[in-house]
Formats: C-alpha cells, structure tokens, sequence
C-alpha cells in the first residue's frame, strides 16, 4: 500500500511506513463501539482505501509544524506548559496546546506524547513502536478511550467480538467521520475578469455533494473491451494531449475503470476531453496513467474486430505497467502514478442547450475568420454574443467579420443575466485551438444531440454524451463589432447582387492564376454584370466575366479584395444568390442571402474590408 506524503507529515514516521519492510505486522486496536470494546487486527494493506492514511493523519500525526518551523517558540511554548503544570494548573497547560496546535487537543496530546517517548527510547528511529505507545497512553487517560493496549484487550475479551478480531472494515467505520481530504485544485482553469452570475442563472436543481477524493496511486485494473471503439475513443483523446510539453504527464491518457464503463481523459491544461465506453462485464475497477500516443498505437496495430484485455501488472510498485492482451499477442506501457494527473474542474455557471447541428453550422460558418495574430488577443478565437433571444457568434481581424446567429433551446435569458453591467459586448472568447479541437469532436456526435453548455467565468464545459469537453476561456475582451458594423453600414449607398455559384467559381478561377493567396482581384461592378480579373499586372495574369444583371444603380465601380480572405467569405455564405452592401472603394462591403432585406439581423452576415487598388499597366 502506497502511503500518500499529505497523510505522513513527520519523516521518520514516513520513511518506517514505506520502507523496503514496510509495516507488515498486524495492528492491534480496540475501538469503543455501541458501548462495547472490540478489538481490531489488520495490517495496512488489508484496510479499505484511505482508511488507513486517515488513521495515520488524524490519531497519530496532526501539525508537528512548531517543533520544526519554529523551534524557538516551540520551546518557549513547552516552558509555559511545564510552569503551568508545576503550579497544578494542567487543566489551562491542555488549552494552551489545543490553542497553540489543532484544535482537537486530544490527538495533539497522543502525537507528542508518542513522538517524545519513541525519541527518547529510540533516537535513531523517533516513530518505532508507534502503535503499542498509544495503547499505554490509552491505559490511564480517559480521554483516549478510542484507543487501548493488549493487557486491557485481554481484561475485555468477553465484550470483544471475535469475528470483529480480523473485520477490516471496522477500522473503516471508526475513521468514517473523519472529514475527507480537500478536493485537489483544478489545474484547467486559467484567471479571467470576474464574472459573476446572478441566483437566476444558477440551475434549479441543488448541487451534487463534492466527490470523494480519488484513490492515491495506481491501482489493480482488469477490463476488455471492443478495438474499434477503444481506438475511436483513444484518438479522440489523445489529439488533446500535449505534442511538446515538459511534463510527461500531460502525454498521457487517464484510464479510470468503474464496473461498468472505461473513462478516458486527456487534457493540456488549457482544454480537457473525458470519453465513456461500456466494458465486459467482470472488470475489475482502477484507474491509472499512460502515455496516449503510444496506447493508441498499440490497440491500433491489433487485428480489426478483436477484442482486447487490459490490465495492470504490478499495480502496487513502483513499476507498474500496463498489459495489453489480444490472442498471443501482448503488449506491455509505462505507466504513470494517477493521482499525479491534472484535476479537472467542476462545470458551474449558467446552462444553456443547443443542437449540435446548429453548433457545427454556427462553427463553420465563422471559424474561417478568427485571427491568427498573436497581437491581437481579443480577436483571437469565436466570440459568443450572450443575448435574451438567443446567441451570437462572431469571429474577425482587422480585414474581415463574419457573424451567425445561433438557436439556444433554453438558457439564453439566464446566459445574458451572467453577463449584464459588463464593458463590452457581453458574452465569452473561446479561443481558437478550442474551437478547431471542439469541432473536430462534434463529428463524433449525431445531428441529433444536444449539447449542454455550462458557461462559467473562466471556463466552458460541453457534454456531449459520451463525450464531455471543457476549455479555459480568453481573457481579453472583443471588439465593439456593433458599432463598427452600424458606422460603415451608414457609407453604403449601393447594393448589388449575384448568383453565388457563378460568381464563386468565377472568383476561384481568377484566383487559381493569381497563385499567391495575398495577390489582390479587381472587381468592375456595373448593372449587366461583373468582371474579375488579377489586381496586378504581370506575365501571368487572369480575366473573367459574369454577364448577369446586377441591379447595381451606381454605374461603375471598380474595387479590390485580398484573394486569401475573399475566396472563403464567399463559401462559408450558404445561399442561392448574395446581396452585397456597397459604397466607395474604400468602404466595408457587407454580403449576406439575397431574401435578408436587413442587414442589422441578418441570420449570417460576412464583411469584407477593400484592398487598396494601385495603377495596373501592361497589355
């Protein structure tokens, strides 16, 4: 049995309990239970998990800190006690401990009294005999009466139960009370402008009660399970895992086995990824760590439709691998200790539900825009506009916007609520490594599902049964986008419109002549049609016509745009023909479905900044 260092804080009590002998021999006890004395035997290993580390940390080692941290009034402390007790005053020498240690005095008393007889008999090893000490302190001290020697076993054995002699779960139910160690820190939430949400946008339902802090160490594993969906499964896991990192932790995958169902999770600390799959039946539950790529690697170089057995060989020592069986062949990984793997945190803030189909159009239709500039922080990722009536989401950089609305079955008032009195527009920044790895998983997803959002200051959460995702949040605010669209909106005088088939396989194959992506075209509007062609003059260039009525009211208009940026604002329009919003060539262009009048609410709206046009010569 691995002892977790957070339950030992005194070293030679640590180093006896872990050494190569360990503490082999079996403990003695007497609890007082209904009234009754019943004696106890086991050895650590033999004890339900935790029991034992809770045992250790609250009967025989609380807050050794004085004698070390501060040594000198440790020692002014015991001159005080000492004097108090030369006076016959020993009832206020015991509060001053309790006053000067952890508040439960009683197991104060028990530690230094075991800690400064053990170090006199035995200076070398200060905790030996740690065990049969309490006893003897029990003997004559009624206030430990939780504890007992073997002579008063012996006095007591009519009240004792035999059965209860060799019943480990005893020591369990006389820790039980004990409060459990503190839920480990989340180590995926990064800091974020404080938000917080009103009592309105909390769900109804009450809080489930914080979970019971995870075993330490690896523990035995056994489970089989399908190939294909193991492998899916792995894959979707391990594109989250870190590719350069300094902590090999963070290249790993956490198998964590219930009797049931196999969960796998992955994250790089700024995202996280939880993947359920049902198992065989008779698997044995543990959880430990292990390198993701190379698991995949291994399951994927199994035969297709075989089934797999994993387990953990030599789960309890350091060099605890795993075993991965399929026929005669067998693979074996490193492992890694799991209590070492990053805590994720809990999803809390405001719920809202959405169609993953409406969540993927919504993706796709503003990802394309999302800057790359790393200095511009608050344009770089989807922007997600907390409203009443619904979302919107809005990507863009400096030279164009992209923007959808996006239907939210319920949540929205409760989302905005979180939101209001903020600077800026209200909503959240998802950044774009988020949203690239979050719309590769909604492939997984059926159409069908809804995804539940659980949006928080700092953090997003999505479960998408079986899947469960969850990303820090940018801390940089968008852009005013509003404002901006109504300034430019007021230049516009013109409109035009197009069928978009014919104008975007015009536009590719201009562009495909254009050959570098940031090459400009030059577009000559007039009502009978349009006409594309290279910005640039040189020895390779290209033309082509549209000859369409435009409806164009303005004459001619001649006008660039960055072949890199305009190309994809065109396809990501989803619509038969387009109508454009224009005004002069240095004027935003605003494009939208030709049957949206209204610009302003439009459902997607795509502006375009021009390209600056310059003397073209040649033939």
């Amino acid at each position: 049995m691995r002892i977790p260092a957070t339950c030992v804080r005194d070293a030679p009590l640590y180093a006896k309990l872990t050494g190569s002998a360990g503490l082999v021999t079996a403990t003695k006890l007497t609890l007082v239970k209904g009234g009754a004395k019943v004696e106890v035997s086991a050895r650590p290993q033999d004890l339900p998990h935790g029991a034992f580390g809770r045992l250790v940390r609250d009967k025989i080692d609380p807050l050794w800190g004085a004698r070390d941290v501060d040594p000198d009034g440790y020692q002014t402390l015991m001159d005080q006690v000492a004097e108090l007790r030369e006076r016959g005053e020993g009832t206020e020498a015991e509060a001053l401990l309790a006053n000067h240690f952890d508040p439960h005095s009683a197991a104060n008393r028990v530690a230094r009294a075991v800690y400064d007889k053990s170090a006199r008999e035995f200076p070398d090893q200060p905790m030996f005999g740690t065990f049969d000490y309490l006893g003897e302190l029990a003997e004559n001290n009624p206030d430990f009466a939780f504890l007992g020697d073997d002579e008063d076993d012996d006095a007591d054995g009519a009240d004792a139960s035999p059965t209860a002699a060799t019943d480990a779960a005893a020591i369990a139910e006389a820790v039980k009370q004990v409060p459990p160690e503190p839920e480990p820190t989340p180590t995926n939430v990064a800091p974020l402008r404080p938000i917080e949400a009103p009592a309105a946008a909390q769900p109804a339902s009450a809080p489930e009660p914080a979970a019971a802090s995870q075993p330490k160490g690896n523990t035995p594993m056994q489970f089989t399970v399908d190939k294909g969906p193991l492998l899916s499964a792995l894959k979707r896991a391990v594109a989250m895992v870190g590719k350069k990192t300094t902590m090999p932790i963070l290249e790993c995958v956490l198998l964590d086995v219930s009797d049931t169902a196999l969960t796998i999770s992955a994250t790089d600390l700024a995202m996280d990824v939880q993947v359920k799959l049902p198992i065989g039946l008779g698997a044995q539950p543990g959880r430990l760590a292990v390198p993701g790529s190379a698991l995949a690697t291994a399951v994927d170089a199994m035969p297709d439709g075989a089934q797999l057995s994993l387990e953990a060989v030599d789960a309890k020592a350091e060099g605890c691998r795993l075993r991965i069986l399929c026929g005669k062949t067998r693979f074996h990984l490193p492992t890694y200790l799991a209590e070492d793997f990053p805590a994720f945190a809990q999803p809390a803030g405001a719920e809202l539900v959405v169609q993953v189909s409406a969540l993927k159009q919504a993706i796709d239709r503003v990802s394309w825009a999302m800057c790359s500039d790393e200095t511009k922080p608050n344009l770089m990722g989807m922007f997600l506009h907390a409203r009443p009536e619904g979302l919107r989401v809005v990507a863009c950089t400096t030279n164009v916007m992209s923007r959808t609305d996006l239907i939210v079955a319920s949540g929205a008032p409760e989302f905005a609520a979180t939101f209001s009195g903020t600077e800026g527009p209200p909503g959240i920044l998802i950044p774009n490594v988020s949203v690239a790895a979050l719309r590769r998983l909604l492939d997984a997803v059926g159409d069908e599902t809804e995804a539940r959002l659980t949006v928080g200051s700092r953090r997003v959460d999505l479960d998408l049964f079986p899947y469960r995702f969850g990303t820090t949040l940018s801390a940089a605010p968008f852009i005013g986008y509003e404002r901006t669209i109504d300034f430019a909106l007021g230049q516009t005088k013109q409109r035009m419109t197009v069928t978009r088939a014919d104008f975007l396989a015009t536009v590719r194959r201009v562009r495909a002549m254009a050959g570098d992506k940031n090459r400009a075209l030059a577009l000559s509007i007039t009502a009978e049609g349009v006409r594309v062609e290279t910005a640039e003059r040189t020895a390779t260039d290209a033309t082509d016509i549209i000859e369409a009525p435009t409806g164009y009211g303005g004459g001619s208009l001649d006008i660039g745009f960055a072949s890199g940026l305009f190309v994809p604002a065109i396809e990501a329009l989803n619509a038969t023909r387009l109508s454009c919003e224009l005004g002069d060539p240095a004027t935003p262009t605003f494009w939208r479905a030709e049957q949206e009048e209204d610009v302003a609410v439009a459902e997607h709206l795509v502006v375009v900044m021009p390209y600056r046009l310059t003397a073209r010569t040649g033939a």
